[in-house]
């Protein structure tokens, strides 16, 4: 999709924003005798939720490749200790 986290966040928020514009829109209009303000709190309304659900979306892709990431640390560095021997207080003389 996206070689960033960030811009495949700015992405989800752009399409959600159209969604969000356009639902409301619709209702806006099919609704008879609306005061003009809720046209603006609508347009108002929709950008500020798409940004928090894109930055939402970029947050909880960011966390699930850290919790990924860290499990895979954990893994390598229990194979590599159960490689090695584990002498306790054995020491390399040169």
């Amino acid at each position: 999709m996206s070689k960033t986290y960030r811009v495949e966040g700015r992405q989800i928020a752009y399409i959600l924003r159209g969604l969000f514009i356009i639902i409301g829109l619709a209702i806006y209009f099919s609704i008879p005798g609306l005061h003009w303000g809720f046209f603006f709190g609508i347009l108002i309304a929709s950008v500020i939720v798409a940004e928090i659900l894109g930055a939402a979306w970029t947050r909880k892709r960011r966390k699930k490749k850290n919790i990924a990431i860290s499990r895979r640390i954990k893994r390598q560095v229990t194979q590599y200790q159960g490689d090695q021997p584990r002498a306790v207080g054995a020491m390399r003389s040169y």
